[in-house]
């Protein structure tokens, strides 16, 4: 609160202070009892007719008295005021900061009550009016009755002008408040608008700015996806071609490695059939080196036995000539040396016969391996159509066995309609391109067991001879037949294994 202020409500109440007192005793003096009134005038018409001294003394004990009763009612309307404006007060101090403190209370002296001093007051009158005369009490009575209404209507006139002077101080108050009120409620709502203007604003601009955010957020996910996807897609492009290359290398690495997988493999095949050729060259110089040692142990035995015949006919003639002369020792001798002949013959008859045997058992397990095959050759020449499926069951029992199971319900059918007229289309070859002539001088003969995949294109894969007859020039004669007859076998509906004999035969 500042100063000005502050004066102007001390000067207020001061006011208020001095109207109240007014008051006060106005109302009491009406209130008075009136036995009390006739007293006092007579008191007063007594104290009119002393002396000028006593009137001077009564002056001065009422001026006294009048002091000392406003005294305590000036206290009374003060602390009636301020109880009233402790409030106001209180809210003006909650609301405006102080900025000086209030002045401390003053203790005031404590006053004699304002009955007590008119008792007092008129007991001193009392006391003058036995010492003063009494003249002329009507006209004193009507001096003071005219004296206390001129009192009385400036009074009121006083009190008439204060309470008019202060009701439009009030009112002017009261508006200055109310206009202060007002503008303070304009400036509140107006600062409220302001603020509910600025939140608004600063809401708007959170949620432009979100917004924006949000938006370039999705943009940069956007454009981080779409740069994630073209990396992906460049990815996979790389890894793809990457593949391919990979795959093409591999290709490239594979069809080398069957490159010189085949080459590998035919110079095997040329080292095997040299190594046959080999074996089969030599096997025949040892055949023809043994028969060339049988008939030199033929034709030695033979020599012994002429040798011995003609010993035993030198010996029988000797014995003829010497018969009488020595007969025993003929005998003996004959016996004996018909003994060392018979166990010498014996022992050459076992080795030859020993011999025989090998070579016998020898042509005995070929002609066990290939009486199959024979007896097959011949009955498929030589049977009518009307058993040719009969033939191709007994090829596959024998050539396929439990292996046939597991094909295919065509394949199976395939392989029972057409075998025997693939072994057939192979022999009618084999026998066009005629016998190789080095079997035929080296007395070459037997039979083969050959396999191979047939293919719907009517190719041949996988060609080999499941039995060889340990002969190179027939086995590699089957081989190159085989490779010029397929074109003239039947087509499968799928790829077929096919497996059958070959017969070579010098009957």
């Amino acid at each position: 609160m500042s100063i000005s202020k502050r004066g102007f409500y001390i000067s207020l109440c001061i006011h208020l202070l001095i109207l109240s007192l007014f008051w006060l005793t106005f109302k009491k003096l009406k209130t008075m009892p009136h036995g009390n009134t006739e007293e006092k005038l007579t008191l007063n018409l007594q104290q009119f007719e002393s002396s000028t001294s006593t009137e001077n003394e009564e002056s001065a004990v009422q001026t006294k008295s009048e002091e000392t009763s406003s005294k305590p009612l000036e206290e009374e309307a003060k602390s009636e005021v301020e109880e009233k404006n402790l409030p106001k007060l209180a809210k003006e101090s909650d609301s405006k900061p102080i900025d000086k403190p209030l002045p401390k209370p003053v203790k005031e002296p404590k006053v004699e009550s304002l009955e007590e001093a008119t008792k007092k007051l008129f007991e001193k009158i009392a006391k003058t009016q036995e010492t003063s005369k009494k003249p002329n009490i009507e006209s004193l009575e009507a001096a003071t009755k005219a004296l206390f209404e001129k009192i009385a209507k400036q009074k009121k006139m006083e009190i008439v002008k204060e309470k008019k002077e202060k009701a439009s101080r009030l009112a002017q108050k009261k508006l200055e408040a109310q206009k202060r009120k007002e503008a303070l409620a304009k400036a509140q709502e107006e600062a409220k608008k302001e603020a509910k203007k600025e939140k608004i604003r600063l809401a708007k601009e959170k949620q432009r700015l979100k917004e924006e955010a949000l938006a370039k957020a999705q943009e940069e996910a956007k454009r981080k996806e779409e740069e994630q996807k073209e990396q992906a897609r460049l990815e996979k492009e790389k890894l793809e071609e990457q593949r391919l290359k990979e795959a093409l290398a591999k290709a490239q690495e594979e069809a080398k490695i069957e490159e010189e997988k085949e080459k590998i493999r035919l110079a095997k095949e040329k080292q095997r059939l040299k190594e046959e050729e080999q074996k089969e060259q030599a096997r025949l110089e040892k055949e023809k080196l043994e028969a060339q040692k049988n008939r030199m142990a033929k034709e030695k035995l033979e020599e012994q036995r002429r040798k011995i015949q003609k010993k035993k006919r030198q010996a029988r003639l000797a014995k003829a000539k010497q018969r009488k002369l020595e007969i025993k020792r003929q005998r003996d001798a004959l016996v004996k040396a018909r003994r060392k002949a018979q166990e010498r013959a014996r022992r050459k008859k076992v080795q030859e016969a020993r011999k025989y045997q090998k070579l016998e058992e020898r042509k005995k397990r070929t002609r066990r391996k290939n009486a199959l095959a024979r007896s097959l050759m011949q009955a498929s020449t030589q049977r009518s159509s009307h058993r040719a499926s009969n033939t191709s069951m007994h090829m596959i029992e024998r050539f396929y066995g439990s292996e046939f199971n597991s094909f295919t319900g065509t394949q199976k059918k395939f392989i029972e309609d057409n075998l025997n007229a693939i072994y057939r289309i192979t022999q009618r070859r084999l026998t066009r391109n005629g016998y190789p002539s080095v079997a035929v001088r080296t007395h070459q003969q037997g039979t083969q067991i050959v396999t191979f995949y047939l293919h719907p294109n009517g190719d041949i894969s996988r060609l080999r001879l499941k039995r060889p007859l340990g002969y190179a020039s027939l086995d590699k004669n089957t081989l190159r037949v085989i490779r010029i007859a397929y074109k003239s076998y039947p087509h499968p509906k799928t790829k077929t294994k096919i497996t059958f004999y070959v017969e070579y035969s010098l009957r």
